[in-house]
């Protein structure tokens, strides 16, 4: 029997961090700054907690790519970190306001 990996297992075989370092411990939220208060968002994620995700898992000039980014924290902290990024979401002020 042949088995073919799911994307999920194919990213995560891939990746340059070994399972055993993944994060497993809790990050403190912190406030805002205020390029993130430009407007109101429903979900906002901490950007201090996104900016963790990225620097542990991705390496400088990697691209990550952030179908959903709403209040675009994922972009701005990719680019911040040195990494190139892509994002765009369903609502296009979003986008606009992003470029």
């Amino acid at each position: 029997m042949l088995l073919v990996p799911t994307p999920v297992q194919a990213v995560l075989s891939s990746s340059s961090v070994p399972l055993s370092e993944h994060i497993d411990y809790a990050i403190v939220a912190e406030p805002h700054p205020p390029m993130y208060l430009l407007h109101k968002w429903w979900a906002r994620k901490p950007h201090n907690v996104v900016r963790h995700y990225i620097e542990h898992y991705t390496a400088p000039d990697d691209l990550v790519l952030d179908p959903f980014h709403g209040s675009g924290p994922t972009v701005l902290e990719s680019i911040r970190l040195g990494r190139r990024a892509i994002g765009f979401d369903l609502d296009p002020l979003l986008c606009l306001w992003r470029e």
